[in-house]
């Protein structure tokens, strides 16, 4: 493992804008002994998003609920699209996650400034989530591994109530992300551009006629025939 000053000069490296601030207020063994280099694009963006909302919220830990905030906000991110294939309503959770977030401790005064720690439970998720990348055959640690080592933790009661009542379940959250993925691993820092495909460059017909999007064609039979005459006509 590297040692702490060699390990945050790697992460200041690795993590582009505003890594030197993560890497250099978070000092746990779970931030020390990632290896930034095997994070996803998206995967770095969250834990370094995770400390600005408790640096912004004032909050002297940085906690599997900011990590999940980070997550869920992310634009193009695997995390909102296994939400919303669980059908759990985006703004629902929002609003009870912040919720939460608002109950945390904060500090103020002199010791504002003080350098934030990692809650156990989010050094539970962190390492448990390099240890899914492995079990899942992907050579990069991404969004999906951190948001299924949250639901696994298990070390913070009252967010894995949290989850429970959202039907957030590891097993329905470890099905809905193979669906996204389908039979493709994680072999690059992007993988987000790989999933999916269909889904944002196609339309769903099936899809759209449930949700009224498209004119019936049932009972317009009149409308199809003269369609077709139409287009069978012969130009001169």
């Amino acid at each position: 493992m590297l040692s702490p000053s060699r390990s945050r000069r790697f992460a200041s490296n690795r993590l582009g804008k505003g890594s030197e601030s993560l890497a250099g207020r978070l000092h746990r063994p779970a931030i020390m002994s990632l290896d930034l280099n095997k994070l996803t694009e998206k995967a770095r963006e969250a834990v370094l998003e995770a400390q600005n909302t408790a640096a912004r919220r004032r909050h002297p830990q940085v906690d599997v609920w900011h990590l999940f905030s980070a997550l869920l906000d992310q634009e193009g991110g695997i995390v909102p699209a296994v939400v919303e294939k669980l059908e759990v309503t985006p703004q629902a959770l929002r609003v009870a996650l912040d919720r939460e977030l608002g109950r945390l401790p904060s500090v103020s005064g002199t010791n504002e400034n003080s350098p934030a720690s990692i809650a156990p439970a989010l050094s539970t998720a962190l390492l448990r989530s390099v240890d899914l990348a492995k079990e899942m055959k992907d050579s990069f640690t991404s969004a999906e591994h951190l948001l299924l080592a949250l639901a696994e933790s298990g070390k913070s009661p009252t967010f894995d109530k949290f989850f429970a009542s959202f039907g957030l379940t590891s097993k329905r959250l470890r099905k809905a992300v193979d669906e996204i993925r389908g039979a493709q691993n994680v072999t690059t820092q992007n993988p987000e551009a790989t999933y999916q495909v269909l889904e944002k460059y196609g339309v769903d017909l099936v899809k759209q006629v449930k949700l009224g999007k498209l004119d019936p064609v049932i009972g317009r039979d009149e409308e199809i025939r003269r369609v077709i005459r139409i287009l069978s006509r012969k130009t001169k």
